[in-house]
């Protein structure tokens, strides 16, 4: 039980809310959460599928990954012109020190 809690926190994405970027509550908004949660259960070929399929502009889009990216909770892939972004990990795991 307590190996397999282990393996999980090495796939996992710890976060130290010390060392990001901006404040915990600006960077995990509504929308942002909203982000994620899409990201982790679909697949895209590129932010504008993304921004339509979420009913979303694909400027603010940009703008709320952007800042999940410089976070590390996701990665943009770049395919010729578009650009895909991915979740970092499955899980997140913050720690509070």
């Amino acid at each position: 039980m307590i190996e397999r809690i282990f393996d999980e926190m090495e796939k996992a994405l710890m976060i130290n809310l010390n060392d990001m970027e901006k404040d915990m509550f600006e960077v995990f908004t509504q929308k942002r959460m909203e982000l994620l949660k899409t990201l982790q259960n679909e697949t895209f070929n590129s932010m504008r599928e993304l921004a339509e399929m979420m009913n979303r502009d694909i400027k603010n889009v940009w703008q709320d990954l952007e800042i999940l990216e410089k976070n590390h909770l996701i990665y943009i892939q770049t395919a010729g012109r578009n650009k895909i972004p991915h979740p970092a990990r499955r899980k997140i795991i913050f720690i509070f020190e």
